[in-house]
């Protein structure tokens, strides 16, 4: 039986924030497609739907609904890559 993973718990200011971002015509693509994904989770949608309807594959959303719990909006950005110098 396929697990079910629970809805993302986001405040309102989080919500408006990302639908807010949404609305914006220069946001790059990947950061589009993380702010549907978590809004998506949060209103109770699994992995393989969000995946689905995202264009994510199924691994990318439940690392995104981690780093949501972990930083909150701040897992938007792409994370540094070890060859990156900050």
């Amino acid at each position: 039986m396929a697990r079910i993973a629970p809805p993302l718990d986001i405040s309102n200011e989080e919500r408006s924030e990302l639908q807010t971002l949404l609305r914006k015509k220069s946001l790059p693509q990947a950061v589009s497609k993380r702010c549907q994904a978590i809004l998506r989770a949060a209103d109770g949608e699994g992995n393989v739907s969000i995946a689905q309807e995202v264009d994510l594959h199924r691994n990318s959303v439940e690392r995104l609904r981690k780093r949501f719990i972990g930083l909150g909006l701040d897992c938007l950005q792409p994370r540094p890559h070890d060859n990156e110098l900050c």
